[in-house]
Order: structure tokens, then sequence, then C-alpha cells
């Protein structure tokens, strides 16, 4: 909400010299992020019903680091399964921004959701991105 916490806390470091130098995980952040967990579920919660301008000014940080936050929570909270048992599926692609910018979508007839999306709007979208 609206109360600030400053955690100040200096992870151990240790170098390896096969590995390279090695950051201790904590267990109130993802790894490699100054953000806590808790912090970047509100964030990613805020996108959904916000633009990234005002997920900016409520949470205090920057444009790209909205950007960021988002694709880690959808990456750790994403089904890793959600395309193993698709049936029948629909491929689409919709307008978004000035300049005729797409994304092309593949939905679960079934379950009806979305399971994949992608800027892009001709054939090679698909098959050339990463599902």
């Amino acid at each position: 909400g609206d109360v600030r916490v400053w955690l100040v806390y200096a992870p151990r470091r240790v170098a390896c010299r096969r590995c390279g130098v090695r950051v201790e995980r904590v267990p109130w952040a993802p790894h490699r992020s100054r953000f806590t967990w808790d912090f970047e579920e509100m964030v990613a919660y805020l996108a959904q019903g916000t633009d990234k301008t005002q997920v900016c000014r409520l949470m205090g940080i920057g444009w790209r680091t909205v950007g960021e936050i988002i694709e880690r929570v959808v990456n750790r909270n994403l089904d890793p399964t959600r395309l193993s048992q698709l049936r029948w599926i629909g491929i689409d692609e919709f307008s978004h921004r000035k300049g005729h910018r797409y994304i092309s979508l593949v939905v679960d007839h079934e379950a009806r959701r979305v399971v994949w999306a992608a800027e892009g709007k001709d054939s090679a979208t698909p098959a050339g991105k990463r599902l």
C-alpha cells in the first residue's frame, strides 16, 4: 500500500574459480531483482488494470522497470504445460498503437483462454517466436 519499507541487506558474494561470482539468494526477492516478491506481484497486478505510466507513478519506478517486472512475473506464473493438451485452437491478430503494430494470439477454444501471444501478424510470427 502506502507504506515504504527499505530493506538494507548486502547478500553474500563468493568468487568461485569455476563458476565465477555467485550471489546469495534471499527468501524475500527473486534472484537478481532489486524488488521483493510482493512488490513485483503488485506491479503486475496494477499493470493488468492500468497503463505503464500510472504504474510508474503509483509505485515510484521507471517505465522499463515495469516491463521487466511484468516479464518476470509472467514467466514465474506461466503454466509450462499450457500447450500440451491443445486440441481446438484459434489464431488471430489485432492492431495496437498507431502505425499498424500487431499482436498475434493463439487461444484454446475449449478452455477459453489465451495460451500464447507475440508481436507481429504474419505466418512467420508463431514459427519464429518461442512458444
